[in-house]
């Protein structure tokens, strides 16, 4: 009874946040016509998807579900699973997986269930955080593991959190990128209200149907904004590629309504315990939906955590200082046999995604022109 009822105020309250949203939405059709309602634009398959830097893509056949993912290193060495966070999908990690990582591990960068060529089971229940922590241990055994290095970005860091809670066996090292401890932040929007505010979406994403058309409105502008200064034209791309079907942000917006409509009782329990695994926390400075008091509060439910501030750097990490944030992961992880990191590691590191980020925007203004050329002969719609 008091669960329904602690729902339907979560409800309340995402209705509230619906009003000045809607009100916002009407007053722009009458201030500028009914462009600002239209849907999302066709796009194809953007060639960047398949870039072969960034490894190979497979799929991982688990018990009731199938996870698409990326891998790239050695498949002879230690596992790095990387688990993204909403509205993403295994591309966030492309720094990651295209770097001097690849020469230690295997990495693994997984779509989770409902996110781009994974399975999207419908049903609000399918997305329990019961059900991301067991799709994270299967995948890791699908792959021929016991256990991995683990590292997640944002809801991928509310999983992992979960799972080295669950699974401390499981995880060698734990690194959690712009996403608190799930009590610490439990315990804090309830007494903060700044962070109550910057949350407002996780309650308004309780409604139903109107959060996903929301974001798709005007060609996705909603990414436009989220990764202005994050992504290239050519990655946003990617990105809208991914969530311009019709069910695309529904099984993403539900792991936000299950995390309220089915809270787990056992993981919030065990998760008041100290976490044993070895964890680092990699907060991005400018972080505009979760504030680093909160981030700060998770080291009192970890008995060994390390919280670095990464300055400049907004929600989106791994993708706004990717070469700071892999010499973070490349020290903390240490080499695959266990090994210290060393200065000479670091500049070296440094040094070579230098060249690769060169590299990288050279090939997107060629790329970019082509499309542009092909753009004009073919006479399709400008984004």
């Amino acid at each position: 009874m008091k669960q329904t009822i602690e729902y339907i105020i979560v409800c309340c309250i995402g209705l509230i946040f619906s009003i000045p949203v809607a009100f916002k939405i009407v007053v722009s059709v009458f201030t500028q016509g009914l462009k600002t309602i239209k849907g999302v634009n066709y796009r194809s398959r953007p060639r960047i998807l398949t870039d072969p830097r960034f490894g190979k893509s497979s799929y991982l056949h688990l018990k009731d579900i199938t996870l698409h993912c990326i891998e790239n290193g050695d498949p002879r060495k230690p596992l790095l699973l990387l688990v993204h966070g909403f509205p993403e999908f295994w591309f966030s990690w492309r720094h990651q997986l295209d770097s001097d990582l690849a020469e230690n591990y295997r990495i693994v960068a997984i779509d989770m269930r409902g996110y781009g060529d994974s399975d999207k089971p419908r049903g609000v229940v399918n997305y329990r955080i019961e059900k991301l922590v067991e799709d994270i241990r299967q995948a890791i055994n699908a792959l021929g593991y016991d256990k991995c290095y683990l590292a997640g970005h944002d809801w991928g860091g509310a999983v992992v959190w979960s799972f080295a809670m669950a699974h401390p066996g499981m995880v060698t090292k734990l690194a959690v990128l712009n996403c608190p401890h799930p009590v610490a932040f439990q315990t804090y929007i309830r007494s903060n209200l700044t962070q109550f505010l910057k949350s407002w979406y996780m309650f308004f994403f309780q409604l139903p149907c109107f959060p996903e058309w929301l974001i798709t409105r005007q060609d996705l502008v909603s990414m436009d904004i989220a990764l202005k200064g994050v992504v290239n034209q050519q990655e946003l791309d990617a990105f809208k590629y991914t969530f311009s079907s019709a069910t695309a942000l529904t099984g993403p917006i539900n792991f936000y309504r299950a995390a309220f409509r089915y809270p787990s009782r056992g993981a919030e329990g065990g998760s008041r315990k100290q976490l044993t695994v070895p964890t680092m926390l990699v907060f991005g400075a400018n972080d505009k939906y979760i504030t680093q008091e909160v981030a700060k509060l998770s080291s009192k439910y970890c008995s060994q955590m390390e919280f670095q501030l990464v300055p400049q750097a907004s929600h989106w990490v791994q993708q706004d200082a990717p070469d700071q944030v892999n010499r973070l992961l490349i020290r903390f992880f240490g080499s695959s046999s266990g090994g210290e990191d060393d200065s000479g590691d670091d500049l070296r590191e440094s040094a070579s995604a230098a060249v690769r980020r060169g590299l990288d925007a050279a090939k997107d203004i060629k790329d970019g022109v082509r499309e542009d050329v092909g753009q004009l002969l073919g006479d399709l719609n400008e984004h």
